[in-house]
């Protein structure tokens, strides 16, 4: 474990996962309602395993250190969730990604209230590509709208999640492309987004200002970006349990 300093001061423990070789990039994997379990921690490892630096920040530091629940206890999980806000939230994930960011292209992964937390550090922070495993809030936050290649998986016989809510979710998002099997369970929606209009995203290009520089900075982040999102959607597809495979552009 490591520790991070949010923006706010506020101090975080980390998992970190080190792939072996230089990084493709760097992942930040969050939290279901269960804090950092071994489940998140071997997630982690499968990402550096595939050249990814990982790193799953403790999201629930912000109540009290080292909170890891068995996952039968889903109330207390709840309660500990509640008790979290938004703006705490998205410093603490870009903590974490801050800590990865030097590999290269960045991503978030997020499952149940991680993956809604990774559909809105989606549209609020800066991410190359962002991945959500059943995020049952998405749909109560489409006002939020990815700003980066974004890969929803959700299962299609999970009644916490009804696919009336997956149904709705669809055209609010940006060119989504949708797939589904009953084999395996499970549906994908992909949409993808210009990497360039990030709300709180960094100026990558401080005091440049020709456009030939810019032109090959903007041309340098697509390279990046395409390599990331290849990668990245290549590794979730296979790693996910019952994955559907849905190509970003």
């Amino acid at each position: 474990m490591v520790k991070l300093t949010a923006a706010d001061g506020h101090e975080l423990d980390a998992y970190v996962a080190e792939p072996k070789g230089n990084a493709k990039g760097g992942v930040v994997v969050v939290q279901e309602i269960f804090g950092v379990t071994d489940h998140v921690k071997r997630v982690a490892d499968q990402y550096a395993a595939e050249g990814f630096q990982a790193i799953a920040p403790a999201m629930f530091d912000r109540i009290k250190p080292r909170i890891t629940l068995a996952y039968s206890d889903i109330q207390q999980g709840i309660a500990y969730m509640r008790q979290l806000e938004w703006p705490n939230t998205l410093v603490d994930v870009e903590a974490a990604a801050e800590h990865v960011r030097d590999a290269g292209g960045t991503a978030v992964v997020g499952f149940c209230w991680g993956g809604t937390v990774a559909h809105v550090a989606a549209s609020e922070l800066d991410f190359d590509a962002a991945v959500s495993y059943y995020g049952g809030g998405v749909t109560k936050l489409l006002d939020r709208e990815p700003q980066c290649a974004i890969i929803y998986h959700i299962g299609d016989q999970d009644h916490s999640i009804p696919m009336a809510d997956i149904d709705r979710s669809r055209s609010p998002i940006r060119r989504p492309r949708y797939t589904s099997t009953k084999a395996r369970s499970t549906a994908s929606i992909a949409t993808s987004a210009a990497p360039t209009a990030r709300r709180t995203r960094r100026s990558r290009s401080a005091g440049r200002s020709t456009s030939s520089v810019k032109k090959s900075h903007e041309a340098a982040s697509q390279r990046v970006l395409l390599r990331l999102k290849n990668a990245l959607v290549t590794t979730v597809c296979r790693l996910s349990r019952g994955g559907v495979g849905v190509a970003m552009r």
